[in-house]
């Protein structure tokens, strides 16, 4: 995930360097699996998206103040626009699990669609 969707050469820079790499790696473990669908005062989804939100914030500029960093950390309300930047594809399938299954269900419906047609 990136947050640079009109930098491209930015975004593509951080992608390649090895610092945001082991950064990345250390908080995306591929195990979409197990998390599950938010519930009121649990750890799941939201949760983790807010906390990695904020991680990347202050990677990005270790000097804001916790007000600024607040205002900029992931909602739900941008989760569409989030999902913009989220690539799938065959290396991103092998590492979680709930996509692969997910691709599968979505494969699963096309087939009996086209059957029914």
């Amino acid at each position: 995930m990136t947050y640079f969707k009109n930098q491209r050469t930015v975004s593509e820079t951080i992608r390649q360097d090895p610092n945001w790499i082991k950064f990345a790696q250390k908080y995306q473990l591929g195990k979409t699996d197990l998390i599950v669908e938010v519930e009121r005062g649990g750890k799941n989804a939201k949760e983790y998206l807010v906390n990695y939100s904020r991680k990347i914030i202050m990677r990005i500029n270790p000097k804001l103040k916790p007000k600024d960093i607040d205002k900029n950390e992931y909602a739900e309300n941008i989760a569409d626009r989030v999902a913009e930047f989220i690539n799938i594809n065959n290396e991103t399938l092998k590492r979680n699990d709930s996509l692969k299954n997910f691709a599968d269900c979505l494969r699963e419906i096309a087939q009996t669609t086209e059957e029914k047609t």
